[in-house]
């Protein structure tokens, strides 16, 4: 009797690890399918309007902003120029961001909060021009 229990119990082992090895190689080919993240320069400034949507929606006015380290925002802000950098044209051009990009941080820095917001109600518009 005792070895029917370790055949059983090796059975059960072998079950197991077949169903791991089927499920990993599965993951693996559907896995293959999905693409990373887009980090094209379209996907960089469609990201960035989506930050500056978001921030703006969390921060209507200078009371919603949370102490810097704690309010993730602040760091979503000052990324949004970053990312709308890749806009900027390679040779000559305009940069569709140019006057728009980097005046919230500059606001913050003069503790001008209608820059803030204006900024980024400014950036959120050229993104809705560009239809990003």
């Amino acid at each position: 009797m005792p070895q029917t229990k370790a055949v059983g119990s090796a059975g059960a082992v072998a079950v197991a690890l077949a169903t791991l090895v089927i499920g990993c190689a599965l993951g693996f080919l559907w896995g293959r399918g999905t693409s990373g993240p887009d980090i094209s320069a379209a996907g960089q400034v469609s990201y960035a309007c989506a930050l500056a949507e978001k921030v703006r929606e969390g921060h209507q006015t200078e009371a919603d902003w949370g102490p810097v380290g704690e309010d993730r925002a602040w760091n979503e802000l000052h990324a949004i120029p970053g990312l709308l950098g890749v806009a900027a044209p390679q040779g000559d051009g305009e940069n569709p961001f140019e006057d728009v990009g980097w005046l919230a941080p500059r606001g913050i820095g003069e503790g001008d909060w209608e820059e803030v917001h204006a900024s980024l109600d400014a950036t959120i518009e050229r993104c809705g021009d560009r239809g990003t």
